[in-house]
């Protein structure tokens, strides 16, 4: 009987996850899947639904995207190939009312994938360079004058930011460089202009401007220990606000129409936040940040103060994060980093049952 007992837990650790967070039980009760990739090269995870099925897309090192059952975590139909190098962002939209997913590659291109068929949409989208030593080449989505946008950020050392109609694979304006890195990118609407919001590794969070290109704000972070890794947005009493995770530990929300921090900043990690995603837990707004310290937490965007237990037990830092809702709850996907590179699904509520 004991053997059958532990087949559960060896299974998961096989997968990247431990029992270090078990109270009287192999497995946190919070976790509802693990996905069981061939391959275990996860890079970047993305959600979206099609024909009403919650759904996850991954992209992984070896150039292979990669969608996935939320609900049961099961992969769906064949890998989705193309890349020829590491996809290194993933993001989701909707085009002429189809799921379609967005990858950005160190092989110098973007592609989107119809999501229901698996296909590649069009031609590859060119002409920014991805340099294959570049940390990060992230990738978001947008809606301007109506059209669905992508937008992609690149360059090891001073990055640019391009944007294309996807739709039309038309590239929207002309990018500028400038005196920063850009490791994470999410989009808004502030003040009814849609904008990109940057994290910046030498310290502030840039703003551009999705419909001219032009950058149009910079925060800076005051007393920072290190450099911004990390952002999403999100919508708190009607108000676009950011919030950013950096290289140590520490969580900030920032206002978007005031260009100015919010409260005090969150602390909870004890190392680098480099994933965030937004969600909406119990009819409030919150941020779901991973950490290197190989946690996941989640955390009030109203009052900037931590939401239950923190998810502990990843054997490597957490280094992306997803949100979605399954069977009417909601959900976080975690990437697990390192050399046991592994996906989970996790209930964001805190009343979940095993």
């Amino acid at each position: 009987m004991a053997d059958d007992e532990s087949e559960p837990e060896d299974a998961l650790a096989a997968a990247g996850w431990t029992a270090r967070w078990a109270a009287g039980g192999p497995v946190d009760p919070r976790l509802r899947c693990v996905f069981a990739d061939p391959v275990g090269d996860v890079s970047a995870v993305a959600t979206a639904v099609v024909d009403g099925r919650p759904i996850a897309v991954t992209g992984g090192w070896y150039g292979v995207v990669r969608r996935w059952d939320l609900a049961t975590g099961a992969q769906i139909g064949a890998p989705l190939t193309g890349h020829t190098a590491a996809v290194r962002a993933v993001a989701t939209t909707v085009i002429d009312g189809r799921a379609v997913a967005v990858t950005g590659s160190a092989d110098e291109t973007v592609r989107r994938w119809d999501l229901a068929t698996g296909k590649q949409i069009g031609e590859p989208l060119t002409g920014h360079r991805a340099e294959p030593y570049a940390v990060s080449m992230p990738v978001a989505t947008a809606i301007v004058n109506g059209s669905p946008i992508a937008v992609v950020a690149y360059g090891a050392d001073n990055s640019r930011v391009r944007a294309w109609d996807l739709a039309t694979g038309r590239q929207l304006w002309e990018p500028e460089s400038g005196p920063y890195i850009v490791r994470g990118l999410a989009t808004a609407v502030a003040a009814g202009r849609p904008i990109a919001v940057g994290a910046d590794d030498s310290d502030p969070i840039s703003v551009w401007d999705l419909t001219t290109g032009q950058m149009i704000d910079r925060f800076w972070v005051a007393n920072r220990e290190d450099s911004v890794r990390a952002v999403a947005t999100a919508v708190v009493d009607g108000w676009p606000i950011a919030v950013t995770g950096s290289a140590d530990g520490v969580v900030r929300r920032w206002d978007l129409i005031m260009a100015e921090q919010i409260g005090e900043p969150a602390e909870g990690h004890t190392a680098g936040v480099w994933a965030m995603a937004t969600a909406v837990v119990d009819g409030r707004p919150v941020a779901v940040t991973g950490g290197l310290d190989g946690t996941v937490r989640v955390w009030d965007l109203a009052t900037g103060r931590p939401v239950g237990e923190p998810v502990e037990g990843h054997l490597d830092g957490v280094t992306g994060v997803a949100t979605a809702v399954v069977d009417g709850s909601p959900v976080a996907v975690t990437v697990t980093g390192g050399e046991k590179r592994a996906v989970g699904v996790w209930s964001l509520t805190a009343d979940r049952s095993p």
